[in-house]
């Protein structure tokens, strides 16, 4: 915290009638023996001199310190001031320390050339309780000057203090603050602040039983804000007048007085510039719609803009740049950067913060990026083309072929795709360079084409560093640089920007805001909105409300304010037209449309020289005339407001009509629709039907019979119809047999038909096949398919059956003794049939195999679909361990007279060696009839002792002695 003293250092000094002279050879006031400080004053003349008194020069070759301590039981202080006669020359210096003696906190040297007009040093208040200050003198060999008059005094110094603020937004109990005293508040326009003040006194006469009286109601509170209000009091409400930032200052002052300060800052939300949003016709017909944007400027339509309050150099935009086909074309946009300092220049190239590009080409292959600062200094942003040419602006590339750079529209046309926005750093990268990201397939699928393009979401490197721009200067012409070497594919760039990192410019402050939300509400019929929060924000609405309807826009940012704008769109009602599809006995029909600005009527089907308009085609209010009977489609082109409208009328001029109306029919159908065969007569004809008396023009049949219509219209007319419904053929069949037979039956008309075999899974012989009438009978002693059907030569119509012969299952498992050593043994069964087959273990397992870990009694059951069929398993465990014996008898006696391995034949391998006890082998053996009696592989019988064996059984190795007697 900064302490402001705004007046002299002390409240009170005390005087004496005589002054006290000190010179700098004069013993200590240290605490022991303190100046007294009624005889000390700081006004009048001066007290302290160097060792040569007031009228003399100091010596050479001097050195001594001195203390000077207050007496006085209060917050006294001393201050020494060096500025009467001051002249101490550069080979002379005069030290001072906070405390004591030299060990306190050293306060600096000083002499005419460091200080010409003198100085003066005061103990400090918070850190040197004893109020003493300590000061040296040395001199050199030579005296060049004449020393000094300076003054001694003790002073009673302000009390510091802890002033405090709060800020209330638009009332709320909550203090607003980030940051307690000095943070930032931040507010949505409109809003007021209620600011209170308060302040902590820790060395007042009220809290510390010393010095002076510090409180609430004996200080001043004054605030200052940085559009030039001022205010005094302990609350105050503010009220920013923009959409800015605001600098708050609260300036508290005792009665000493002594000030302290404190200053926090309010940031009101930026204005959300919505410039673009809009409708794309405020002015649309009925039936239509129109598309709504809310969009950033120009080319893009994505979500809405903050504007940046207090200007930030840097970041100025580009206009629109068409990248065109081009062949080792250079394309170029420039910008220019001007507020920065006179002759400043890039120190850094982290004074770099970013390059920003928002563009779209079709294809990444063919090109080349550079930046070039005001004296021609460039890098390279990316070098993509790795072919030859004459004059590419960098040697090599990474070759990027198809790729695109932004949703580009890839159909060699001059119409710009979607832009999007490719960031590059030194300072904030997240991504490699954008060759190293192509390697990578860093890609996003396009939408406007089928293709994929640089991944806009991060932070690229450039190709070359922006460190080699230090020296550009900051103010001037900016150029980006595109070369196309290919003369195919094009592209735009919508905008680019150079952002600097804020603090090299010298009037930095600026912040803006982001969009966090944003909807459409409130309209009316607003159809399938695609909106997201910072996505593309357009809708199509088809609005129901003739006349005015509003749509309103509404946008969240992250300083939690609510913006919003409407749009209007006015939907013109179509004309109204009277009498359209309209029949007639005489030759003239009267059409009338209101509402519309003028009309145009032609012929769209019929004989247009039998047919006229009176008094013209142009006319609202028109009498259509025919020659003769007919019917007759016209358009009619409808203007109002600026709106053209489409519409039609069926006209059917009617006579007399013939008496000829129905005709007999047979119908193999169980329904059937009957209407009369004239010409359409709506609204000039009525109906009548017998017997079922309907009116309407058309009748559904399900019975045969004679039925009658009567027409009144123009004239009187009747006639009569037989009509005879037939059913076409249905088979009705089993289509699984689990037998060996079966009958198929037909339920069809009386009008006749055959059987007939469609196809077969059995040979010839193998099964019956026996048609009658209504019926067949079919027959089979295997599994398999037969398909039949049945035809209706009256009709043409045939029904198809399938029949599947099918057996029930069967199954065989056989009860097994294992060894405990071979658990799990995995049972399964022969089945019969195998196809089709369901299987169900103990324990609900459904598996063609079951594992089994403990004896017992084991069901299966197999199903198909003809039944079930069950079987159950006996399993059982035997211990199959080996045993290998250690005494071998080998005297003919039947007991121990050979060595061989017990259980040997639940193993696969075996194999074993006798050693005795020198080592040396006796015999080596293998297989389940491996065994030792005692003697060498030459036959003879081996002395008594003890022997060594090594055995291997299924890969596991056991080792041990056996005992030989023979008994000899």
């Amino acid at each position: 915290m900064k302490h402001i003293l705004v007046s002299i250092l002390f409240s009170a000094i005390w005087f004496c009638s005589s002054a006290q002279t000190i010179l700098m050879t004069d013993p200590d006031f240290d605490q022991i023996n303190p100046l007294d400080c009624q005889v000390i004053n700081q006004t009048v003349g001066s007290n302290f001199f160097d060792d040569g008194g007031a009228g003399g020069n100091y010596s050479p070759n001097f050195s001594d310190t001195i203390v000077f301590c207050p007496d006085l039981i209060t917050n006294s202080k001393i201050n020494v001031a060096f500025s009467f006669g001051w002249s101490v020359g550069a080979g002379d210096t005069v030290y001072a320390w906070d405390g004591p003696n030299t060990s306190a906190p050293y306060l600096g040297a000083h002499n005419s050339i460091t200080d010409p007009s003198g100085f003066s040093v005061q103990a400090s208040f918070l850190n040197n309780p004893s109020g003493c200050i300590t000061i040296a003198f040395k001199t050199g060999a030579v005296v060049d000057s004449a020393g000094w008059e300076a003054n001694v005094a003790c002073v009673s110094p302000p009390q510091p203090f802890n002033p405090h603020m709060q800020g209330y937004v638009n009332g709320n109990l909550a203090d607003s603050m980030s940051v307690a005293d000095t943070g930032m508040i931040t507010l949505c326009g409109q809003d007021s602040i209620l600011y209170v003040a308060t302040a902590d006194f820790p060395y007042s006469l009220e809290n510390a039983g010393l010095g002076y009286s510090q409180q609430d109601t004996n200080v001043t509170f004054k605030w200052f804000f940085s559009d030039g209000q001022i205010a005094v009091g302990d609350s105050v409400w503010y009220a920013p007048p923009n959409n800015a930032g605001y600098i708050i200052t609260l300036q508290v002052t005792d009665q000493f007085p002594y000030t302290e300060q404190i200053v926090s800052s309010v940031r009101v939300a930026p204005r959300i510039d919505f410039s673009q949003t809009r409708a794309l016709s405020d002015s649309i017909c009925q039936g239509d719609s129109v598309v709504l944007v809310a969009g950033l400027a120009g080319n893009d339509t994505v979500g809405v803009s903050s504007t940046i309050s207090i200007t930030e150099v840097g970041g100025s935009f580009a206009g629109l740049t068409f990248l065109p086909d081009g062949n080792q074309v250079n394309y170029e946009a420039e910008i220019e950067i001007t507020g920065f300092g006179p002759g400043q220049t890039l120190s850094s190239g982290m004074d770099i913060m970013r390059l920003v590009i928002t563009m779209e080409h079709s294809y990444l292959g063919d090109l080349e990026m550079m930046l070039s600062c005001p004296n021609g200094d460039s890098i390279i942003v990316f070098n993509s083309w790795g072919g030859a040419g004459i004059g590419p602006l960098f040697a090599g590339g990474f070759n990027g072929g198809n790729i695109f750079l932004g949703d580009a529209l890839d159909l060699e046309t001059s119409t710009p795709g979607i832009g999007w926005t490719y960031n590059f750093s030194d300072t904030i990268p997240d991504w490699g360079n954008m060759a190293t990201e192509f390697a990578n397939g860093n890609f996003l699928p396009t939408t406007i084409s089928n293709g994929m393009a640089m991944n806009p979401d991060s932070i690229y490197l450039p190709e070359q560093t922006f460190e080699d721009l230090v020296g550009c200067p900051v103010n001037g012409i900016w150029k980006l640089t595109i070369r196309d070497n290919i003369g195919s594919d094009n592209g735009y760039i919508f905008d680019w920007a150079i952002f600097f990192n804020p603090y090299i410019n010298p009037n930095f402050e600026s912040y803006t805001s982001q969009i966090v939300d944003s909807k459409w509400f409130n309209g009316i019929s607003i159809n399938d909105p695609q909106i997201s929060g910072l996505g593309d924000t357009t809708v199509t609405v088809a609005p129901d409300s003739l006349g005015l309807n509003w749509y309103t826009f509404e946008a969240l940012d992250d300083f939690g304010c609510f913006s919003d704008t409407t749009i209007y769109v006015y939907n013109t009602q179509r004309p109204v037209t009277t009498n359209l599809d309209t029949s007639s006995c005489s030759n003239q029909i009267a059409v009338e449309v209101n509402l519309a600005d003028s009309v145009f009527w032609s012929v769209y089907s019929g004989d247009s020289n039998n047919i006229s308009f009176s008094p013209s085609n142009l006319d609202t209010s028109v009498t259509i005339s025919t020659i003769g009977t007919g019917i007759y489609l016209v358009d009619m082109t409808l203007y109002t407001n600026n709106c053209i409208f489409k519409d039609s009328a069926k006209l059917i001029y009617v006579e007399d009509l013939p008496n000829d109306l129905l005709s007999d029919t047979i119908v193999c159908s169980p329904a059937f629709i009957l209407r009369p065969s004239v010409l359409d007569t709506a609204g000039v004809y009525t109906y009548e039907w017998g017997p079922t008396g309907e009116t309407s023009d058309s009748i559904v049949l399900t019975e045969t019979g004679t039925y009658f219509l009567t027409m009144t219209g123009c004239n009187v007319i009747s006639d009569s119809v037989n009509i005879q419904l037939y059913q076409e053929p249905s088979i009705i069949g089993d289509f699984l047999i689990c037998d060996s037979a079966s009958v198929a039956a037909v339920d069809r008309t009386n009008l006749g038909g055959y059987w007939q075999l469609i196809q077969t899974s059995f040979a010839e012989g193998d099964f019956a096949f026996v048609p009658n009438i209504d019926s067949l009978y079919i027959a089979a002693n295997e599994r398999g398919l037969i398909e039949i059907g049945y035809f209706d030569s009256i009709c043409n119509s045939i029904d198809t059956a399938s029949f599947v012969f099918q057996h029930l299952p069967s199954a065989s498992i056989w009860d097994s003794v294992i060894c405990e050593k071979d658990v799990p043994l995995m049972l399964s069964a022969e089945v019969y049939p195998k196809e089709t087959i369901s299987y169900t273990w103990t324990g609900n397992v459904k598996d063609s195999v079951l594992a089994v870990y403990e004896a017992g009694i084991y069901k299966l059951e197999v199903e198909n679909v003809c039944g079930v069929f069950e079987d159950t398993v006996h399993v059982s465990f035997r211990n199959c361990d080996y045993m290998i014996p250690n005494v071998l008898t080998p005297n003919g006696d039947g007991l121990n007279d050979v060595f061989f391995i017990k259980n040997r034949e639940f193993y696969t391998s075996i194999s074993f060696a006798v050693y005795n006890r020198w080592g040396m082998q006796i015999l080596s053996t293998q297989g389940q009839l491996a065994y030792w009696d005692g003697r060498t592989t030459a036959g003879e019988l081996c002395p008594d002792g003890t022997y060594f064996f090594v055995v291997e059984i299924d890969g596991a190795e056991e080792t041990g002695s056996i005992t030989l007697i023979s008994g000899n």
